[in-house]
C-alpha cells in the first residue's frame, strides 16, 4: 500500500517539475537563506524560476498581512495536510484518490493565505481612501501638511495610520525635509493614485494654489472601488455557477458509479470507479483553486 502511494506521489511530483520546470537546486534553495554573494555570471545566467518566484509571492504576502516569520510555519502546515491526504485516501480505500487528497489539502494554507492578502488589499484600499480624503480636506483648510496630519491621525486605521505616524516622526525628530519625507512615505504604499497624490502633495507645498488637486486624486480611489465592487459582483455569479457545475459533476459521477450501474445489477471494476473518482477529484480541485484565483485577483486601475 505505502508502496504504491509513494510511488504515486512521486508521479505527480515528477509531472510537476515536468509542468513548472523545478529543478533540485530550487527546492535547495528554498530551504536554504543564501547568504554568500552570487557571482555575477551567475546573476546574468540564472532565471528566476517558477518555484522561487512562489516563493517571493508568498513571502511578500506574508509581509504585508503583518505575518512575517510564518514562512516556514505555512510549509510545516501543508506538509501536515499533506500527510494527512495521504493517510485519508489509505483509509478510505482508494489508493488513487489518495495523492490527489494530499496534494489538495496541502495547497489549502496557501489558497487562504491568498485570500488573507486579496482582503488586506480591498481593506488597505477603503482605509486609503478614507485617509487621503480628510487629510486633504484639512490641508485645503490649514495649508500645512503636518497640522492636517495631527488633525486626523486619531481616525485613521491601520495599516495607514503607521505611514502617516512614521511620516510625522521623520519631519518633527529627524529630518525637517517634507519633500523627502513625502518620497519616503510614497515608497511604503502599493498604490498607483497614492503616488500621484504625494507628487501632488510635494507639488502643494511649493504653491499651496495647486491644493485642489489633491481631491482629484481621491475621487480616482472612489472610482476605482465602485467598478471594482461592480466586477466583484459580476464575478460571483461566476463562482456560484462553478460551484454548481462541481457539484453536478459528483452528482453525475455518482448516478453512473452506483445509481445506475445498482439498478441494472451491474459491477464495476473497483479499479477502474477508484480511477474515475480520483481523476474527477484531481480536476475539482485544480479547476477550484484557478476559479478562486481568477475571480478574486481584480485589479483595476486609472
Amino acid at each position: 500500500m505505502w508502496i504504491f502511494l509513494l510511488m504515486a506521489c512521486i508521479a505527480i511530483f515528477f509531472c510537476i517539475q515536468l509542468l513548472f520546470g523545478i529543478s533540485i537546486q530550487d527546492v535547495h534553495d528554498l530551504f536554504h537563506n543564501r547568504n554568500r554573494k552570487t557571482s555575477l555570471k551567475r546573476q546574468a545566467t540564472h532565471k528566476t524560476s517558477w518555484l522561487m518566484g512562489a516563493v517571493t509571492r508568498i513571502k511578500t504576502m506574508l509581509s504585508a498581512t503583518g505575518q512575517r516569520g510564518k514562512f516556514y510555519m505555512l510549509l510545516l502546515a501543508a506538509l501536515l495536510l499533506f500527510i494527512g491526504g495521504l493517510l485519508l485516501g489509505a483509509v478510505s480505500g482508494n489508493y488513487y484518490l489518495a495523492p490527489v487528497l494530499a496534494f489538495g489539502l496541502a495547497a489549502v494554507p496557501f489558497v487562504y493565505l491568498r485570500f488573507q492578502y486579496l482582503k488586506y488589499q480591498r481593506l488597505l484600499l477603503d482605509e486609503l481612501e478614507t485617509a487621503l480624503s480628510v487629510i486633504s480636506v484639512s490641508y485645503e483648510r490649514t495649508e500645512n501638511i503636518l497640522q492636517a496630519v495631527e488633525e486626523n491621525i486619531d481616525n485613521i486605521q491601520p495599516p495607514i495610520r503607521q505611514v502617516f505616524t512614521e511620516f510625522l516622526l521623520r519631519v518633527k525628530y529627524v529630518d525637517p525635509n517634507i519633500e523627502a519625507a513625502i518620497e519616503e512615505m510614497k515608497t511604503k504604499i502599493n498604490n498607483s493614485v497614492f503616488y500621484e497624490w504625494c507628487d501632488e502633495l510635494k507639488r502643494c507645498n511649493g504653491n499651496r494654489n495647486l491644493k485642489q488637486g489633491l481631491r482629484s486624486c481621491v475621487s480616482k480611489l472612489t472610482n476605482i472601488k465602485v467598478v471594482t465592487n461592480d466586477l466583484n459582483t459580476i464575478l460571483y455569479r461566476s463562482q456560484r455557477t462553478y460551484w454548481e457545475l462541481a457539484a453536478a459533476s459528483i452528482g453525475v459521477l455518482y448516478l453512473g458509479l452506483k445509481v445506475v450501474p445498482d439498478s441494472l445489477l451491474i459491477t464495476l471494476p473497483t479499479t477502474l470507479t477508484q480511477i474515475l473518482v480520483a481523476v474527477n477529484g484531481l480536476l475539482i480541485a485544480i479547476t477550484a483553486i484557478i476559479a478562486f484565483l481568477e475571480t478574486h485577483n481584480i485589479k483595476y486601475d486609472l
